[in-house]
């Protein structure tokens, strides 16, 4: 098993209306604890985690990189990766297959990963799943972190 967990909304708040292009906007976004103590769970775990996600300039990229240095310091630097926006995620990840999950908040992301056999879980956060779009699987932000854990783990063990 592999996770990849996006940054803005699942990681991180998103502030719908901030000014993303600015310098600081990405490295002084408030964290959603209970992933952060997730992911440190798994972590302890020994699962194999990456972080996936986009930046919109390179400001941003170096915002992102310092956010996720500060907040897991034991990430190993070929388990970050980050795209320019434009990109499709499952192109820097290499071959993906149900034992790889993605994380994420926006709903095409998850269905281009789905799409080439990847398991797609919606992390829903105070903004987003306001369409009711997505019917697969999901977790939620606010959600203590040993149920979160508890739930994808069960994902895994269904798709088995």
């Amino acid at each position: 098993m592999k996770l990849y967990w996006d940054m803005d909304g699942v990681i991180n708040h998103f502030i719908k209306d901030g000014d993303y292009l600015r310098e600081g906007y990405f490295y002084g976004l408030p964290v959603h604890e209970e992933i952060k103590k997730t992911i440190d769970i798994f972590n302890e775990e020994k699962v194999e985690q990456f972080i996936l996600s986009k930046y919109p300039n390179k400001t941003a990229y170096f915002d992102k990189m310092k956010s996720i240095m500060e907040l897991f310091p034991w990430f190993k630097r070929k388990n970050i990766i980050l795209l320019p926006y434009e990109d499709d995620k499952t192109k820097y990840v290499g071959r993906i297959d149900k034992n790889d999950i993605l994380i994420d908040d926006f709903t095409p992301n998850l269905v281009e990963w789905q799409e080439i056999g990847g398991t797609p879980i919606k992390c829903i956060n105070k903004i987003n799943n306001t369409t009711g779009r997505w019917k697969g699987d999901f977790i939620d932000v606010g959600t203590n972190p040993y149920d979160i854990v508890k739930k994808i783990v069960g994902i895994i063990e269904r798709r088995l």
